[in-house]
C-alpha cells in the first residue's frame, strides 16, 4: 500500500514564491524526519506553487493563507489516490483542520480506502487513537479502526488544540541516570540537576516529557529492576490529569489489576486513558503514584531516602567543591563513571 506524508502551514503572505521558504520550516522538517526515520527517503514536490501538485512526490505541504484555508494539495492527493487506497502520514491531527473538517476528511477516507498513520508517543503502541493504519503499512484491526472513527465522530475543537504527538526526543545517558537515581531517592535534587546538564526547571520539564516518551517505555524495565524502583512511591510530579477517575475505572474492572500480566495492565491502562483522553501512564508510574497517595506527601522523602554514597562521592570528586564553578562539566560525569564502573581518579 502506497504511503504519503502530509502537513500544512498557515501564513498571511500572499506571494507564491514564499512557498519555497515556508516548505523548509520546522513543521515540514519534522514530518520529513519522521517519514524518513520510519520508512524511506521523502520526495518533496518539485512544483512549489501553492496550487501545484507533483505526482512523483510522496510528501505534500499545503500553505494556507489566512484568507483562504482550502487544502488544495490534500484534495489533489485524495483525487490522485482515487479508489486504489493508500496511507497518509501526519504529525498532528490538526493538519486536517478543525474538528468538523477532520470528520469530513475521515468520511472521505472511509469511502476511498485511505488510512491515516498518526504517530503519538504518548501511547504505548506509538500510535494515536485516531490512527487507522499501523507501522506495518496496513490497516489496524477492525475494532481499533472502529474505535478511531467513534472518537473522530465525538471530536471537538478543544480536543485537538494540543493533540500533536510527541516526537521521540533524544535523552542523554547522563540525564537518564540523573532521572532514575533521583526517582529512586538515591541522589539529591541538586546533584540530579547538575548531572543531567540542565537547569532545575528544565530538568523537571524534560523529565515529564521523558515519562511520556518511547525512550521511557524502553528504559523502565532495565532501570526499574536495577534500582528496585517498583515499590518506591513516585518522587516528583503532580498526579496526572484525571488520575482518580483512572484509578476508579481500574478498581471496578472485571479482573483485579494486580492479577493481570504486565501486558494486560499496559493494555488496560492505555485503553482507559484513551477513554479519558489523557496520555497513557506507564504501569510502573501508575503503581508508584498509587503508593505516593498511600504514604502521603511530605514524609515520603524521609521514609524512602536511600543515598548512593559511592555515586555521590565520585560525583563530588569529579565536580569539585564549588558547584557554581565545577572542575569538570557535571553532565560528563555519568559517561566516565559508567565507563570505569568503579572508583576512578579525576
Amino acid at each position: 500500500m502506497k504511503i504519503y506524508a502530509y502537513a500544512c502551514i498557515t501564513t498571511g503572505c500572499k506571494e507564491y514564491h514564499s512557498y519555497d521558504r515556508l516548505s523548509v520550516t520546522r513543521t515540514v522538517n519534522e514530518i520529513v524526519k519522521m517519514f524518513e526515520a520510519k520508512f524511506f527517503p521523502a520526495d518533496r514536490e518539485k512544483d512549489f506553487a501553492i496550487d501545484g501538485f507533483d505526482k512523483t512526490a510522496n510528501l505534500f505541504v499545503d500553505v494556507l493563507l489566512y484568507s483562504n484555508k482550502h487544502r488544495t494539495k490534500l484534495h489533489k492527493l485524495i483525487d490522485f489516490i482515487g479508489n486504489e487506497g493508500a496511507i497518509i502520514l501526519i504529525d498532528t491531527l490538526s493538519a486536517f483542520g478543525s474538528a468538523e473538517e477532520i470528520k469530513k476528511y475521515y468520511d472521505i477516507f472511509a469511502e476511498r480506502n485511505i488510512y491515516v498513520l498518526h504517530p503519538d508517543y504518548n501511547r504505548c503502541s506509538g500510535l494515536s487513537e485516531y490512527s487507522t493504519a499501523c507501522y506495518a503499512l496496513c490497516p489496524r484491526p477492525a475494532d481499533e479502526i472502529n474505535r478511531a472513527y467513534y472518537l473522530i465522530n465525538t471530536l471537538t475543537d478543544d480536543d485537538i488544540k494540543d493533540n500533536r504527538g510527541r516526537s521521540p526526543a533524544e535523552f542523554s545517558n547522563g540525564f537518564k541516570a540523573a532521572y532514575w537515581y533521583y526517582e529512586a531517592y538515591q541522589i539529591p535534587e541538586n546533584i540530579a540537576v547538575l548531572m543531567s546538564g540542565h537547569l532545575k526547571t528544565a530538568f523537571h520539564n524534560i523529565a515529564k516529557r521523558y515519562e511520556y516518551s518511547g525512550d521511557y517505555w524502553d528504559d523502565a524495565d532495565e532501570w526499574g529492576k536495577k534500582l528496585n524502583i517498583a515499590d518506591i512511591p513516585k518522587r516528583y510530579g503532580k498526579l496526572p490529569d484525571r488520575f482518580h477517575e483512572l484509578s476508579e475505572l481500574i478498581a471496578t474492572h472485571s479482573s483485579p489489576f494486580d492479577s493481570l500480566t504486565e501486558t494486560e495492565q499496559t493494555e488496560l491502562i492505555d485503553n482507559l486513558c484513551i477513554k479519558l483522553r489523557i496520555p497513557t501512564i506507564h504501569p510502573l508510574n501508575y503503581h508508584r503514584f498509587v503508593l505516593r497517595e498511600k504514604f502521603g506527601g511530605r514524609g515520603v522523602l524521609k521514609m524512602f531516602k536511600n543515598p548512593n554514597e559511592d555515586l555521590i562521592f565520585h560525583f563530588q570528586k569529579f565536580v569539585g567543591d564549588d558547584y557554581d564553578h565545577p572542575l569538570n562539566p557535571p553532565n560528563k560525569f555519568w559517561d566516565k563513571y559508567q565507563r570505569n564502573n568503579q572508583p576512578f581518579d579525576v
